[in-house]
């Protein structure tokens, strides 16, 4: 994701580009489903959630608790998609620009 850029009028948020930073999606899609808006360039994506490779020597440890809890608090068209296309593994999968990323956040008005 190109880092979230405001100004965009009624403070909304603008995710253009590719997904580069889940914290910062997660935290947008938790926080403010409502206030984001998605331009053409737009992906998102998820993956199960892992420990900080720091504790677990370098190695890529799942933490089934964590994506249940990642999967808790997202919002229900997210839970949807997420759902659809075989639920969460180790492997990042994204939803690109159109109509299955438009359920989620809405796109942003052509003048953008």
């Amino acid at each position: 994701m190109v880092p979230l850029r405001t100004g965009f009028p009624a403070s909304r948020e603008i995710l253009s580009g590719p997904d580069r930073s889940m914290r910062i999606t997660h935290l947008t899609l938790l926080l403010l489903p409502h206030k984001i808006c998605v331009t053409p360039r737009a992906s998102i994506g998820f993956h199960q959630a892992y420990y900080d490779k720091a504790f677990t020597f370098g190695i890529k440890v799942t933490s089934s608790e964590g994506t249940s809890d990642l999967m808790s608090y997202y919002p229900q068209p997210v839970k949807d998609w997420i759902r659809r296309n075989g639920g969460l593994t180790t492997e990042m999968k994204k939803i690109k620009n159109g109509v299955d990323l438009w359920k989620i956040v809405d796109p942003c008005p052509e003048d953008f």
